[in-house]
């Protein structure tokens, strides 16, 4: 028996049923689209917080490379310079370290210059001597062992002349010197004696090379002046070292300026070299004009220790 065809018929899709479709459609793109940009956005910034931490720890590392270069520079700079004779010169105090407080400094209680020559004596010394006899002033001369050995006519004329002696050492050599404690009171004993075997005096006035700041600690310096010796730094470097010209006389006005004007007396630091002794008259000149007695360094003085 043949089964009759279904007549029924569905119904046509309406305009209604077509725009929910659309709608649906629309509404799948634009979440999907939201969802993708979100997720772009999201990567982009971590992308950029991550260069931005590789630019900053590049600059980091590019100052410090620059610092650590500077310094090194610095460092050479100060370790190559030599003066005639071939000795280490002392390289000026960046940081200026304060000072104690100390009646040799204090200008109210009289207007007075020490000019150091360090290094000496050298074939220019008897030279400065001289000159220092001519303008009839004094000065004091930090001297090396090796140096007093080789000219020790020189230090017996400064002796009998009434100029300070003091004792820097016999090496001259930062990484050896300051080694340990031992070897500081070794050099310094050690020059003790030649200085009075050769002029029959003895001193205790002392300078370590390039200051004591900072190769001595307060606790090398407490034993240091347990033996007696009294440890001269100073308050104005002249730079002879580096400006071998008028330059170091200039440097050496401008400081004594300065100090003058908070009413402290000048400690100078030169060097016994020709380039020096060709200025030093100048500057000489300049202390006198400004009424300072230039006194040379005893035992008896209270030392200028940084």
């Amino acid at each position: 028996m043949r089964r009759k065809r279904s007549t029924h018929k569905f119904p046509k899709p309406n305009a209604r049923f077509y725009t929910l479709i659309v709608a649906v459609a629309i509404a799948i793109f634009t979440f999907n689209y939201i969802s993708t940009e979100n997720n772009r956005t999201e990567a982009g910034e971590t992308t950029t917080t991550k260069a931005e931490e590789v630019v900053k720890s590049t600059k980091n590392e590019k100052e410090k490379t620059v610092s650590e270069q500077e310094n090194s520079e610095v460092d050479q700079e100060n370790s190559s310079s030599e003066d005639e004779g071939g000795i280490d010169i002392e390289p000026t105090v960046e940081d200026n370290p304060s000072l104690p407080e100390n009646d040799i400094l204090d200008q109210t209680k009289g207007k007075v210059a020490y000019i150091t020559v360090d290094d000496g004596p050298s074939a220019y010394t008897e030279s400065f001597i001289d000159l220092f006899e001519k303008h009839n002033v004094k000065a004091t001369f930090f001297m090396l062992g090796p140096s007093i050995e080789r000219y020790p006519n020189s230090v017996k004329e400064m002796s009998e002349k009434g100029f300070g002696i003091g004792l820097h050492g016999i090496s001259h050599d930062s990484k050896k010197i300051y080694d340990s404690l031992s070897n500081v009171l070794g050099e310094m004993d050690a020059e003790r004696e030649i200085v009075q075997r050769i002029t029959g005096t003895d001193t205790q006035i002392i300078r370590t090379p390039y200051g004591s700041r900072p190769f001595l600690s307060a606790e090398w310096k407490k034993s240091i002046q347990a033996e007696g010796y009294k440890i001269w730094d100073w308050n104005v470097d002249s730079e002879d070292w580096k400006y071998p010209n008028r330059t170091m006389v200039d440097i050496v006005i401008s400081s004594v300026q300065e100090l003058e004007a908070e009413q402290q007396n000048p400690v100078i630091l030169f060097h016994d070299s020709k380039a020096t002794l060709e200025q030093m008259e100048d500057v000489i000149t300049f202390l006198l004009e400004e009424g300072y007695e230039l006194k040379a360094i005893d035992d008896s003085l209270p030392a200028l220790t940084w």
